[in-house]
């Protein structure tokens, strides 16, 4: 079977395909890139195996003059640039056993015992330089149907790497195509749940947050949570979260917001403070995620009917980000109330407050402290009391009023 794939004809890649096969050599592509080619879907990174031995790529690579990195020469993979694009090249391996994540392995040149080695049979599908595609296991009958299913024993696969059983209901949310998810799959996933405790933090996020960033991440998670693996690792979730999120995902479909795993994470969660400092201690979050988290726990929901003037005072006062987050959860709360009317209206409200706030620009108070050194205010404290006082007096005016006015007013208090 051969298959056209508009990536496959790049020259770079042609042209690096043609040296790794030399002398009776074979390379391939293989993985996510045939995988995704085969369904239409974006391809992120092309990924290459080849017969020919790590030594040996790197000769041809040196001989060439590409330049190329060692980024996991131990396991037979080297990183290859050209024209700005990045390959990796891998030889093919058997694996002989591991020691938690790092696997011993033998060099080889049998495609299917590599193959036998992956996750998924869907990723174990190749490619020649030709076009012609090759299926060792079946895989393409699974990744027509949709179906996520381990490459032969499910228990030995997570035993392998623990992080598999992430992998599976991050493949499941993104490529499953039923409600349920492969049998001994997940009888697998919740025998061998414990072994999630020995990941490290980072790991653990990086996968989950690419499960959340699914189109829809809902069917993913409540399998998740019916076998008690989503609350190992998200004891802060919230009874009824999964709900909540599968409303968010409706109204971000419907009206094309991004699929923000963050926000969606906010969704199945309480904002609550503690329990977030808690989160982030177990997940190791980046700071600027922790940080939006933190914001939208203290921030305040605003009121459906405020006018666009006072919704601008409340956001100068607040933290503008965090106020966001709660509105666009609010609206999908609302909006998501079909057979509610007056939830509709409220919705409707939210959501208008929400545009308004994504294009809001907070205004700088016009007035510092040098103007009122220039006014005859002595240095200190009182300065602050004055310029606060002044502040909410130009919020308060709907930030009308200019600097002009302000010190006017100033100096006749002054001299009053």
């Amino acid at each position: 079977m051969f298959v056209e794939f508009k990536w496959l004809s790049n020259p770079s890649l042609q042209t690096l395909l043609c040296l790794l096969s030399e002398g009776g050599e074979e390379a391939r592509v293989m993985g996510g890139a045939v995988r995704n080619g085969l369904m239409g879907e974006s391809i992120n990174d092309i990924d290459i195996s080849t017969t020919l031995m790590p030594i040996y790529v790197v000769s041809r690579l040196k001989e060439k003059g590409y330049r190329f990195l060692l980024t996991g020469i131990t396991y037979g993979t080297v990183t290859v640039i050209i024209n700005g694009t990045t390959y990796d090249v891998t030889t093919l391996r058997e694996e002989l056993g591991t020691q938690g994540r790092h696997p011993k392995v033998s060099f080889g040149r049998d495609w299917k015992k590599d193959a036998r080695r992956r996750d998924f049979t869907m990723n174990a599908l190749s490619v020649s330089m030709r076009g012609e595609l090759f299926d060792p296991l079946n895989g393409h009958d699974d990744l027509e149907a949709r179906r996520i299913r381990f490459i032969g024993n499910p228990e030995e696969r997570i035993l392998q790497d623990p992080l598999r059983i992430l992998r599976f209901f991050r493949f499941f949310a993104w490529y499953g195509n039923s409600f349920f998810p492969d049998p001994p799959a997940l009888k697998a996933c919740n025998h061998l749940k414990y072994l999630l405790n020995q990941l490290s933090a980072e790991r653990i996020w990086t996968e989950f947050s690419k499960l959340l960033s699914a189109p829809d991440p809902g069917r993913a998670l409540f399998w998740m949570d019916q076998i008690g693996i989503l609350s190992l690792i998200l004891p802060q979730i919230e009874s009824g979260g999964i709900d909540t999120l599968s409303r968010l995902v409706k109204i971000q479909q419907q009206e094309k917001w991004p699929s923000d795993p963050i926000l969606r994470l906010m969704s199945i969660i309480s904002p609550n403070e503690e329990g977030i400092n808690a989160l982030n201690r177990s997940l190791k979050l980046p700071k600027i995620l922790a940080s939006r988290l933190i914001t939208w726990a203290r921030s305040v929901e605003p009121d459906a009917h405020m006018s666009f003037t006072e919704f601008e005072q409340f956001l100068y006062c607040g933290e503008i980000l965090g106020i966001i987050d709660r509105l666009s959860l609010a609206t999908a709360r609302e909006l998501s109330k079909k057979n509610d009317q007056s939830a509709q209206i409220v919705g409707q409200q939210l959501y208008r407050l929400l545009k308004h706030g994504k294009t809001w620009k907070k205004p700088k108070f016009p007035v510092s402290g040098r103007d009122l050194l220039t006014l005859g205010y002595e240095p200190g404290s009182a300065i602050s009391i004055v310029l606060t006082q002044m502040e909410k007096q130009w919020v308060d005016s709907g930030f009308s009023q200019k600097k002009k006015e302000l010190l006017g007013i100033l100096s006749l208090k002054s001299t009053s």
